[in-house]
């Protein structure tokens, strides 16, 4: 008879701490499940953009309006002239001997994102020199870029080597959209496509 009671208990203790080992387990696997949940929620995007004319800004709103990422407009200490002439010939200037004007504002909390969308007016056939600034001024390091433009002829010229030269090695840049001034206010399924097809949306 002891034995018999001996073996029953013997088999209930092996029982008991093999139930509590299961919830073990499973507490950490939650937890584990929950760490990851949270670094999904906590990544976030944001769009940057530099316009002059309002085209680039539309595109942007548009941009904004569809990812739900937060907003940046660049804007120049010292603005451009408003003599169209004087403008082109200052960015020529700019582009050619790859100067970075001056950004009045900063963005402060560039670490918390791990997308940046970046929106440049296509000028003399190449990148607006206030977007290469803002790629110069900051860490860019390990995130995702996702270029877009407005342009009057519809095509990206070399904006897209621009951005990858100024940009480090572990920096990816993504397939680049580029939409004609004059249709980014009604880009949404323009944009809607181009996001699907980056792999940002399914």
């Amino acid at each position: 008879m002891k034995k018999i009671l001996v073996i029953f208990f013997s088999l209930a203790l092996i029982l008991i701490l093999s139930a509590c080992n299961n919830n073990q387990q499973s507490t950490i696997s939650d937890k584990s499940e929950q760490a990851d949940t949270t670094k999904q929620t906590t990544k976030k995007s944001l769009v940057v953009y530099y316009s002059q004319s309002g085209h680039t800004k539309a595109l942007a709103n548009v941009i904004q309006k569809n990812t739900g990422a937060d907003i940046f407009e660049l804007e120049l200490a010292s603005p451009y002239p408003d003599n169209y002439n004087q403008m082109t010939e200052q960015v020529g200037k700019e582009q050619a001997d790859h100067i970075t004007p001056k950004l009045s504002k900063k963005i402060e909390n560039i670490n918390d994102y791990d997308t940046i969308f970046i929106g440049s007016p296509i000028w003399r056939s190449s990148l607006a020199p206030p977007m290469a600034s803002f790629i110069t001024s900051y860490d860019l390091s390990g995130k995702i870029i996702l270029p877009f433009f407005t342009s009057d002829s519809g095509t990206l010229g070399n904006s897209v080597s621009v951005i990858n030269s100024l940009v480090s090695s572990d920096v990816t840049v993504l397939d680049a959209l580029v939409v004609q001034g004059s249709d980014a206010t009604n880009a949404e399924s323009t944009v809607d496509d181009w996001l699907k097809e980056v792999g940002f949306t399914e």
